[in-house]
C-alpha cells in the first residue's frame, strides 16, 4: 500500500441531477467509506451508507459524477462530530469514526 494517499471528506455531485455526497473513509484497511448525502444545506447523517472501495471506483470511473474537492479540515471535523452524535451510526463503525 506504499503511496496510497486516503483522502478525507471529498465530495462529489452527480452531473444528472446534481445531488451531492461525501465519503468519510474510516476504515482503510476493510477498504470501507461511509457515504453522506446532502439533505438540503447539511449533510445528512442519520443515514450513512456504508459502501466498499469497488464502488467508489466505479463511481469514479462512471464519468456521472464530478469531483468537487475535499471539505476544510474545520468542517470535517465538525461534520465528524455530528455524525458521531447521530444515533444511527452503527456501534462497529463508532470506534472507527471516533479516532479520526
Amino acid at each position: 500500500m506504499e503511496g496510497l494517499q486516503i483522502r478525507q471528506g471529498t465530495v462529489y455531485r452527480k452531473k444528472e441531477d446534481g445531488s451531492e455526497f461525501v465519503l468519510i473513509n474510516h476504515n482503510p484497511m476493510q477498504l470501507q467509506s461511509l457515504l453522506l448525502r446532502r439533505n438540503g444545506a447539511a449533510w445528512d447523517c442519520s443515514a450513512p451508507e456504508l459502501i466498499a472501495v469497488d464502488t467508489l471506483i466505479e463511481i469514479r470511473k462512471s464519468g456521472d459524477y464530478e469531483e468537487l474537492g475535499d471539505m476544510t479540515s474545520g468542517d470535517f471535523k465538525k461534520l465528524v462530530e455530528t455524525l458521531l452524535k447521530a444515533d444511527s451510526l452503527p456501534e462497529d463503525h463508532r470506534e472507527l469514526v471516533e479516532k479520526l
